[in-house]
């Protein structure tokens, strides 16, 4: 069994947690405060997705001082989409979007803030998680 692939905030501790299910599913677990949400990935474009993901996460840790834009990715459906911004200081914003019902359009949002220092280790988990 893969271990989970955690993203926890630095301030505040509100995290993300992605849980393997199976080769085409993962579980995404978003915990803020009060707020818990939870909802399936599925990953139907598993390979792409997966080394998409891992790959996002090497080219962070690769340009840890500082990158252009924000720097995304998201699942094919659209349950998950994360947003990766930095600044001078090295410090990352991740902007967590969960889709948990499309039908009913409920969907929530946090931002967590992760150190710079801290992108290699994450790249490390990444490529473990998605099974690059």
């Amino acid at each position: 069994m893969t271990e989970p692939f955690l993203l926890r905030c630095v301030d505040t501790g509100a995290s993300l947690t992605l849980r393997r299910v199976d080769e085409h599913e993962w579980h995404a677990l978003l915990e803020a405060g009060n707020l818990r949400a939870e909802t399936p990935v599925y990953v139907e474009g598993h390979f792409h997705e997966s080394s998409s993901f891992a790959r996002l996460f090497q080219e962070m840790a690769r340009d840890w001082r500082g990158w252009d834009d924000v720097r995304k990715w998201a699942t094919l459906e659209g349950e998950v989409e994360l947003g990766f911004s930095i600044d001078r200081l090295g410090h990352v914003t991740v902007r967590i979007r969960m889709l948990l019902d499309a039908v009913r359009a409920w969907r929530v949002e946090a931002t967590v803030m992760l150190e710079s220092g801290y992108l290699d280790e994450l790249a490390r988990q990444a490529a473990t998680f998605a099974g690059s």
